[in-house]
Formats: structure tokens, sequence, C-alpha cells
């Protein structure tokens, strides 16, 4: 029971983390470009498999996005907000 519980947990962070996302990178886009936030991986296994996605329209969004240092700070700092768990946090793709 208590595995089950770690993983509804779990799902419901990475919710939160798919939002946070969403909203921190429409605010990074200067053309209102549509995103996607896509993730998978084996975290049910260990929080530590995560991988989430950013898809955008075009490769120019893509590249900016890429080579956005700001950006990946606040994202990074989005797996603090919701208390994923922190030994998971620096592998998390």
């Amino acid at each position: 029971m208590k595995i089950f519980t770690f993983k509804t947990r779990l799902s419901v962070k990475i919710r939160k983390i798919e939002k946070e996302f969403n909203t921190v990178t429409k605010q990074q886009i200067h053309n209102k470009e549509h995103i996607s936030i896509l993730r998978y991986g084996a975290y049910d296994v260990d929080p530590k498999y995560l991988v989430i996605w950013i898809i955008t329209q075009s490769d120019k969004v893509r590249d900016d996005l890429k080579n956005n240092e700001v950006l990946k700070k606040l994202l990074r700092e989005k797996f603090y907000y919701v208390d994923y768990p922190e030994c998971s946090i620096n592998d998390v793709k």
C-alpha cells in the first residue's frame, strides 16, 4: 500500500510540474507560439527516471528555449517548489 501512495503523490507532483513548466515556458516565448509538455520515463520505478520534453512548433523557438539559461534555472526550481524527491532532481532530464 505504501508504494501505491508514493506513486499517487509522485503523479500529483509531476502534473504540477507540467503545469508550472507550461506557464513559465510560455512567458519566455515572445511570439506566443503553442507548446506542449510531454513526460515519460520509468519515474514510477525511481523518480530520477523522469524525462520532460517541451515540444515547440518551430526550430527557432526550440533553439531559443534550449539556450535560455534563465529558463533552465526557473524550470529546475519547480521541482523544489512541488517537493519532488530532492535526491532525484539533478538526474531528471
